[in-house]
């Protein structure tokens, strides 16, 4: 069964339904039927133009760890070393000494080989991963490069040239794992 609003348009087609609006609208029938319509005006339309808006900044971590670093290092020398172009960057192998700043922070000197350098993708997410032995128990530890705790870095010895790879983590307990690193500095000294 078909719904009655269909036999109602069914009823008329094209040609009835301009006849029907000719004989209602006189202006009609001079115009052919169309579905749009357009008021012509003499107004001009003024169309507003608005400022360009303001663009977006394409990488905004890359901003602020700039600031950042500007802040914890306006030297550069602990970028220099972390940068594989400067000749005394720190590398795997090394032995180096952390010495932490007493006026913010309790911590003491840290020696240590160094295991790995973890470079970050944002820069000063970098450290340093070190090994070292303290009473015939293994300790390593990871120290941040860009810390405002640290007060220097400074490499002791270069590591073995023959040893090339950039993570040193396979000499752990075997015989080329570092001894007591202190003490050995310490009797190198006197």
């Amino acid at each position: 069964m078909e719904p009655a609003h269909r036999h109602h348009h069914s009823a008329y087609n094209g040609d009835s339904l301009r006849a029907m609006l000719a004989a209602r609208l006189p202006f009609a029938a001079a115009r052919p039927l169309c579905r749009t319509f357009q008021i012509p005006t003499t107004a001009s339309k003024v169309i507003p133009v608005y400022p360009p808006v303001e663009q977006r900044a394409r990488d905004v971590i890359k901003q602020i760890s700039e600031a950042k670093l500007a802040q914890l290092d306006p030297q550069g020398v602990r970028r220099k070393l972390l940068s594989k172009a400067e000749e005394g960057c720190v590398k795997a192998g090394d032995i180096v000494r952390v010495m932490y700043d007493t006026a913010k922070c309790n911590y003491g000197t840290i020696y240590g080989y160094v295991l790995s350098v973890d470079r970050g993708k944002i820069v000063e997410d970098s450290s340093l991963l070190l090994r070292n032995h303290i009473g015939k128990t293994s300790v390593e530890t990871r120290v941040p490069v860009f810390s405002p705790l640290l007060a220097r870095i400074d490499i002791l010895r270069r590591g073995d040239p023959k040893r090339r790879r950039n993570k040193h983590y396979y000499i752990r307990n075997t015989r080329l794992d570092v001894g007591d690193l202190e003490s050995s500095m310490r009797r190198r000294k006197s």
